[in-house]
């Protein structure tokens, strides 16, 4: 993916992706390369290193949400997911309006 492409998705500022990509790639999580249709452009690829890295987070997370969701009945996750998703919407329709 692109360094402007991930931003987009993200969400984030150019500036501020760039340089959480430098701390990314100085701590072998991922590699800059060159874009091979745009000279002007680079793609950010994830290393081994990082894909590991990733998996680790991923396999926390989701042993974190299955522990705090023990606690809620399937209803009330039901629930929850219902009022968490008309919360995002709002925050989209927020963010449209700017």
């Amino acid at each position: 993916m692109t360094q402007r492409d991930l931003a987009k998705t993200l969400d984030l500022g150019p500036v501020a992706l760039g340089g959480l990509i430098d701390r990314l790639e100085k701590n072998g999580f991922v590699a800059r390369r060159d874009h091979p249709a745009d000279r002007r452009a680079k793609q950010v690829e994830m290393t081994p290193g990082g894909k590991s890295l990733l998996n680790l987070m991923q396999a926390r997370v989701t042993g974190i949400n299955q522990d705090m969701l023990s606690v809620l009945t399937t209803e009330e996750i039901m629930k929850l997911d219902d009022i968490l998703h008309r919360l995002k919407i709002r925050l989209l329709e927020m963010n449209s309006k700017e």
